[in-house]
């Protein structure tokens, strides 16, 4: 059951996307991958070496705590941002103390500098999040469905967080359909149905 899998190097080069069906994305290489014992919600598998991409790797992965499922948000988080921004400001480096330097020194505001308020609740979220806690999915999507409105609801969840107040400068709405079901399926076509999702794919789709 791939929903107990904790997928563990979430990066733009794990997804695939079908020629033939535009809206189906497919997560790929389950190497770092770790199954998650559905009672506990803690990982099969220990240890707590680092392994995954530095780019898109979590803060908490850097200090040695073994993933759970907010490391597998918090590192889609980071990709979303270098969608939209075209860059993260600790890229360009595979020295992981120097990331790690660059990762914990950059501020939310900083990081989600001239994106809408969505992006700064999600990463908010879910860098409050505690080792063994269920993320609330359905928040995290109502924000990614609603990205680049003016924030003027607040969905509750376990830890409290403040709405921003609605921007009076935002740009009018954009057409934004975001994918947020991937499905994880064999490789029933061929290699040359698919290819890997970049940034002018993901700006195509949510209109900027």
């Amino acid at each position: 059951d791939y929903r107990n899998i904790i997928h563990g190097d979430i990066k733009p080069s794990s997804f695939l996307k079908s020629n033939y069906e535009p809206f189906d994305i497919f997560l790929i290489d389950f190497g770092f991958s770790r199954e998650i014992n559905p009672i506990t919600g803690m990982p099969i598998f220990e240890g707590s070496e680092f392994v995954g991409d530095t780019t898109f790797a979590s803060k908490n992965t850097f200090q040695g705590i073994l993933k759970s499922k907010r490391d597998d948000i918090e590192s889609l988080g980071y990709m979303l941002i270098y969608f939209l921004k075209g860059f993260l400001p600790w890229e360009g480096s595979q020295n992981v103390s120097l990331v790690k330097q660059k990762k914990f020194s950059v501020s939310l505001d900083d990081l989600c500098y001239g994106l809408a308020p969505q992006m700064k609740l999600f990463m908010n979220y879910v860098y409050i999040l505690g080792y063994k806690e269920k993320p609330n999915y359905k928040y995290l999507r109502q924000l990614l469905l609603n990205y680049g409105k003016p924030v003027l609801f607040h969905v509750p969840f376990t830890t409290f967080i403040p709405p921003l107040q609605p921007s009076t400068q935002l740009p009018a709405p954009p057409k934004i359909i975001i994918p947020v079901s991937v499905p994880v399926r064999q490789n029933e076509k061929k290699e040359d149905e698919f290819e890997n999702i970049s940034n002018a794919d993901f700006k195509n789709v949510s209109g900027t």
